[in-house]
């Protein structure tokens, strides 16, 4: 892994969970082999503490974040009669 310095810009994945992901691995990955100056990480936050960590996220050495909601949805396959 790079050496993460004061330069360094971030990415984090929010959501709950994210124990399952390993889109960290990948995007840290493809950061070094790139010789980018970035990192990706997990922070875990649930739907009542969303919209204060994107807006502390605005005054951080944040490149950007990515949002995910993996329990938010349930697809079932129902019969529509077709």
């Amino acid at each position: 892994m790079a050496k993460v310095d004061i330069n360094t810009k971030m990415i984090t994945l929010l959501g709950d969970p994210l124990k399952q992901s390993f889109a960290a691995q990948m995007q840290n990955c493809g950061y070094e082999a790139a010789g980018l100056n970035m990192i990706y990480f997990y922070t875990e936050v649930n739907n009542e503490h969303l919209a204060d960590v994107v807006n502390g996220i605005r005054y951080m050495n944040f490149a950007g974040f990515a949002v995910t909601k993996p329990k938010s949805q349930q697809h079932s396959c129902k019969n529509s009669g077709r």
